[in-house]
């Protein structure tokens, strides 16, 4: 076995995850190499090649493995751009613009204040955020003017582009955990069909492609979603690789029927995950597509819902646990909402099927 098919640098090798062309990663790898950086190191610490900077013809890697890459050059060249930019942006520059957005009340204040700071410090108005018909708002990047330390790899410059709307995604998903289901699409500059795109596969909408600019469109529902900063100890550019790379592997699995659909939901649920919304948002995939991939399986949430519950309620029935104590542990409201789901999935409450028990302890 050759060390690229050995840690997962082959087409087809990887199984659910999403992937891309492992030359794709050299421009990290050359950037880190030239300031001195141990490259074989941080490869080896995440799982690649020491010798992939030498290229592995017609290899793909693992979109995550990507996240990881970037996440520690960054900190080894002490550019969170990984030198994308002549300006700068010392490790600590998306902690210093998180901690300052404390007062957005809703998404698209975030939006505007990230679009802002952003111009600061690249020093131009690259970044903006634009109202759209229905009241979908865009965060939109034109970068025709933006300050490239590399100008004529416009390959390079895409990749890195669309792979900074993943981030910013993952990064509103972080403050705003609400507006993850509302995007509306993504528009990139790559013209449709050219090669190296397999980073686009993460989205879950529709991708719009020889753009003017690049965008990401959330609709207003989303746009109007509330702002809860995490704790200040996760507002690091690293703690968001970290939420990116979760990501982005759960919809590589959720994608290729790495894990059925409906065992997916069954475990979350078990976790006392119970909503449907959660239920995707956990599983790095939109309700709709969640829905899809249920009915693809001839399932439904509703049923598993109604499967998962049913069979936990009636096992805590049979414990003689407190029925409002049952109610409250399975996310019910109260008792009298659990009791009508009880009787609608057994034909009886939860009181007559307690008695029954005790008529018939063996049922």
């Amino acid at each position: 076995m050759s060390a690229a098919e050995e840690h997962g640098l082959t087409d087809g090798a990887g199984g659910g995850a999403i992937r891309i062309e492992a030359r794709q990663m050299l421009p990290l790898v050359e950037i880190a190499a030239q300031a001195g950086v141990d490259v074989g190191a941080i490869l080896s610490e995440i799982g690649l090649p020491a010798d992939l900077w030498a290229g592995v013809d017609g290899a793909t890697a693992p979109l995550s493995a990507y996240f990881r890459l970037r996440d520690r050059i960054s900190v080894a060249v002490k550019d969170e751009t990984c030198q994308l930019s002549q300006r700068q942006l010392l490790p600590g520059t998306t902690e210093f613009i998180l901690s300052h957005l404390q007062d957005a009340k809703t998404l698209h204040d975030a939006m505007k204040l990230v679009a802002d700071y952003y111009n600061l410090l690249h020093g131009g108005e690259h970044n903006s955020v634009r109202k759209r018909h229905g009241g979908a708002v865009a965060l939109v990047t034109d970068d025709r003017n933006f300050p490239y330390r590399i100008k004529d790899d416009v390959d390079h410059t895409r990749f890195a582009m669309e792979c900074v709307q993943i981030y910013l995604f993952c990064m509103f998903s972080m403050i705003a955990p609400e507006s993850a289901h509302g995007l509306k699409s993504v528009s990139v500059t790559r013209p449709r069909g050219s090669a190296g795109a397999g980073q686009l596969e993460f989205w879950e909408v529709p991708v719009h492609y020889g753009a003017p600019a690049y965008e990401i469109e959330y609709d207003h529902e989303a746009a109007q979603s509330p702002v809860t900063l995490p704790r200040p100890k996760i507002l690091t550019a690293s703690e968001v690789y970290g939420h990116v790379i979760e990501t982005v592997e759960a919809r590589g699995k959720a994608g290729r029927g790495f894990f059925g659909a409906a065992s997916a939901v069954r475990e979350q649920m078990r976790k006392g995950v119970v909503d449907q919304r959660e239920v995707a948002f956990a599983l790095g995939v939109s309700v709709a597509t969640l829905r899809r991939r249920l009915s693809e399986e001839g399932a439904s949430f509703r049923e598993i819902r109604k499967e998962v519950l049913n069979g936990a309620a009636q096992t805590l029935l049979r414990r003689n646990r407190p029925i409002a104590d049952i109610a409250e542990a399975l996310g019910f409201s109260d008792f009298r909402s659990f009791n009508r789901a009880f009787k609608e999935w057994n034909g009886l409450t939860p009181r007559a099927y307690v008695e029954r028990l005790s008529e018939h302890p063996r049922a």
